[in-house]
């Protein structure tokens, strides 16, 4: 085909290569666009060699398409911008109406695309230091930031940034956030009432403020609705918050504790690696060999039913066997979940208690939500009676997930509405669904797909009291349940997810940018507070910088100084000289200043009469601290030098005036 018959829809290989041959080169901007060639158009390579002006003539005057995908990977000319790090051509395809969610074959976006270069050595993991990203709601000023608004998109809690410090664990509830620092110490915010914060008052906190009830340093927190328990690195274990329902385990019982008190109990005082897991009408604390729980007796803490409330941790039996090693403990507000070393799943619901899982090992982390409490109780309030099914979703080491329902009780494989291979590290359930990370530190939300329930058969009641679930020892390969999961956008680098159980507000631990750069740059001491001082020493009435001179008297004598200055930094500095320089009519009547203005070395040079205000010897420390942020007056034995200061100059007065009449004979 002749060059002359090429129209906007020609797919000449010949005359794709001539494009292509000519956006590589510096040769001018010819009127050749739309033409495909090996899965490219002219606009990919383009945005390849950072072709801005190019790119421009080719969209507005060619009506070339944004969103064009080559047949190699399914990037689109912003993909190949970003990825060949063109951000001058990325920039101009954003603003001329390109996709920032466009996604390839493998379902990555373009901003996805360009953090696909970390070094496979890098592991994101709680072990590094990590700080605190938190949207969601915010109604119950849980997020811990310095505003009641909601937050759409994570943001990192500034406060923890402000002291330097790194965060261990996050525990969110619905109202109020409980955080561990790697120092061990803990932070909580949110709403204080029954003394769920443990700051010793029910004020409200809207930024995180410190706990100072412990005594010794925290290693583990867990929290619930109303209570909150510090695990710490002696082994002792600590609570605070409402106790309606003996749910803290504190004896004597008392309603509410409003600042952290020691956990007395009696099993498990003296043991080594007790852990703690709380829900909202009892807690549970475990070891690798017993189960101890305290709290409503409504069927979900594995005791029989006789008492209404457990107020001190009592042995749970059915859960207490010679050759039974604990791994996992989850709970929620009607169900308590129990795995083993041995891949057995029990559950404790209904005063009964069942294994419902076979041989999954290598279990990294259970969660649990639903569940039915005890409708039989009626001598005491409690909400949330109405039932709701037991959602149970298990996490393997390899990454996978697994789920489990009360609806059929069938373990099922999860898989999920992405074209490419996920692995997960950590999630969390809540009632709106799952919030998942994964081994690139991507996060993602997730909720399970509607499906048609079946009925599944149950056996009797076997020994030692279990009831176990026909057909789960291990997964149906032909159940499968379906996750639609949606990208989280700004989290690249997450570790530890969490939210609240109402799936309102959410929670992410991001290992600090930093992590896994070989190169650092080396960035030299500020020379500012050096510059700005040597600048304050040499200026002088006689030089041609200064615009600006203040008049004060001496300590004790009637003599005047000037002292020169710079309108500009006295400005930027003091809002009182700020008021005055730029004459401001609302400023204070006791300011007392009078402006003058002189011409010195034929420019505008301000006096300033501060005689009445201030002597020099203050002026010059008032002026050394504007200039760089540091002063003798900040010093610990500021005091002592002056009052020596003073006995000298008092002495030298003396001695003067001693001297005068020797000279006069």
């Amino acid at each position: 085909m002749a060059l002359s018959e090429c129209t906007n829809q020609c797919h000449s290989q010949q005359h794709a290569d001539d494009v292509i041959a000519m956006v590589t080169s510096s040769a001018p901007e010819e009127q050749w666009s739309g033409l495909y060639g090996y899965g490219r158009t002219a606009l990919h390579v383009a945005a390849s060699c950072g072709r801005a002006g190019l790119l421009e003539w080719l969209v507005k005057e060619e009506k070339a398409d944004l969103q064009s995908k080559d047949q190699e990977s399914g990037w689109t000319s912003l993909h190949r911008s970003i990825f060949y790090g063109q951000l001058v051509s990325a920039v101009k395809l954003i603003q001329l109406g390109a996709s920032l969610k466009s996604c390839d074959f493998e379902d990555l976006t373009p901003l996805e695309v360009a953090v696909k270069d970390k070094p496979p050595h890098i592991d994101f993991s709680v072990d590094n230091p990590c700080d605190v990203y938190t949207w969601g709601s915010n109604s119950n000023f849980t997020l811990g930031h310095s505003n009641q608004q909601s937050r759409l998109s994570p943001d990192v809690v500034d406060e923890f940034l402000r002291v330097k410090v790194h965060i261990k664990q996050v525990v969110m509830n619905k109202y109020h956030t409980v955080v561990l620092a790697v120092n061990g110490r803990v932070f909580t915010c949110g709403h204080g009432q029954g003394g769920r914060l443990g700051q010793g008052k029910e004020e409200t906190c809207l930024l995180p403020k410190m706990v100072k009830g412990l005594n010794g340093v925290c290693v583990f927190i867990a929290a619930a609705r109303d209570q909150t328990l510090f695990q710490m690195e002696d082994g002792s274990i600590y609570g605070c918050g409402q106790n309606k329902f003996g749910q803290l385990g504190i004896s004597p019982k008392e309603d509410k504790y409003l600042k952290p008190r020691q956990i007395l109990g009696k099993g498990f005082a003296n043991k080594d690696n007790v852990c703690m897991v709380a829900a909202k009408f009892h807690s549970v604390f475990f070891s690798s060999q017993e189960v101890f729980t305290c709290g409503l007796n409504a069927g979900q803490i594995g005791h029989a039913k006789s008492n209404q409330f457990i107020s001190v941790p009592k042995l749970v039996t059915t859960l207490n066997h010679k050759n039974m090693e604990i791994c996992h403990i989850a709970a929620s507000d009607g169900v308590t979940a129990c795995s083993t070393s041995n891949g057995d799943i029990y559950l404790l619901q209904n005063f009964v208690c069942r294994k419902i899982v076979n041989k999954q090992l290598n279990i990294a982390k259970i969660v649990v939500c639903g569940g039915t409490l005890d409708t039989g109780l009626e001598e005491i309030e409690v909400q949330g009676k109405s039932k709701a099914p037991v959602v149970m979703v298990i996490l393997h080491k390899s990454g996978k997930v697994l789920s489990w329902q009360s609806s059929d009780e069938t373990l099922r494989r999860c898989v999920i509405n992405r074209k490419r291979q996920i692995f997960f590290t950590d999630l969390t359930l809540s009632k709106q669904g799952l919030l998942l990370a994964t081994t690139e530190g991507e996060a993602f939300k997730g909720h399970f797909t509607q499906k048609k329930t079946a009925p599944v058969f149950v056996s009797g009641t076997s020994r030692q009291g279990f009831i176990q679930i026909g057909g789960v020892e291990q997964v149906d390969k032909e159940k499968r349940e379906l996750i639609n999961i949606q990208h989280v956008p700004c989290l690249h680098r997450v570790a530890k997810v969490t939210c609240d159980p109402q799936g309102h507000n959410f929670a992410v631990l991001q290992n600090d940018p930093r992590m896994g750069l070989t190169e650092i740059p080396e960035v030299g001491p500020c020379s500012m507070e050096t510059n700005l001082k040597m600048l304050l020493s040499e200026v002088s009435c006689a030089d041609s910088i200064h615009d600006i001179e203040i008049k004060t008297s001496e300590i004790s004598r009637l003599v005047y100084k000037y002292n020169p200055a710079h309108k500009f930094i006295l400005a930027s500095r003091s809002d009182y000289f700020k008021r005055q320089l730029m004459g401001d009519s609302q400023s204070n009547e006791e300011d007392v200043m009078t402006l003058e203005e002189e011409v010195h070395l034929n420019r505008n040079v301000t006096t300033i009469d501060m005689t009445t205000a201030v002597n020099s010897d203050i002026l010059n420390r008032i002026l050394t601290y504007l200039y760089t942020n540091s002063c003798d007056v900040f010093d610990w034995n500021f005091v002592e030098n002056v009052l020596k200061q003073r006995e000298s100059q008092v002495w030298h007065e003396t001695a003067d005036h001693q001297r005068e009449p020797n000279s006069k004979e």
